[in-house]
């Protein structure tokens, strides 16, 4: 698979991520929601100095720190990786931590807005680079466990 298509996939991830971000900023008061599905599915409008998901981990330093750590690290993988589906799934992590890491170094948080859930009992709110990061995590944990299937250690 030619690695340049893989990232047009992480270009696209970047470019919805930024414009979708930038539309809640200027189209939303911080706080506000509004419904989209019921309760369902609203758009929130908050800023996340935490990582994704809202998990804190230390402030927006540690969270800008270990970003670009994982950030890195993804980058090595896809550089050494050819196995396609595993590629696919580093795309979508990469997409996903470039926009966030836009967000921490121009705003110093992250803007988050996707409000899922029923009535009080609500997921964290997240935005399209956390979905992409989710998804690609899952296609990445799914391509690991084809390919052992596929080629199992030796036993030697």
């Amino acid at each position: 698979m030619k690695k340049y298509l893989l990232l047009i996939i992480t270009t696209i991830i970047i470019i919805i991520d930024q414009i979708t971000k930038s539309i809640i900023r200027n189209s939303f008061w911080l706080g506000e929601s509004r419904s989209l599905i019921s309760d369902y599915l609203r758009l929130t409008y908050v800023r996340n100095p935490n990582i994704i998901w809202g998990i804190n981990i230390g402030g927006p330093k540690v969270s800008l720190i270990l970003t670009g750590i994982a950030f890195i690290f993804v980058v090595y993988l896809f550089i050494k990786s050819k196995e396609k589906l595993f590629l696919i799934s580093l795309s979508l992590i990469l997409g996903g931590a470039i926009g966030n890491l836009i967000d921490r170094i121009i705003l110093g948080e992250v803007t988050d807005f996707i409000d899922m859930g029923i009535g009080n009992f609500r997921w964290a709110t997240y935005n399209i680079a956390d979905a992409a990061v989710s998804i690609g995590l899952v296609i990445g944990i799914i391509s690991y466990i084809i390919e052992s299937n596929v080629n199992p250690p030796s036993r030697n």
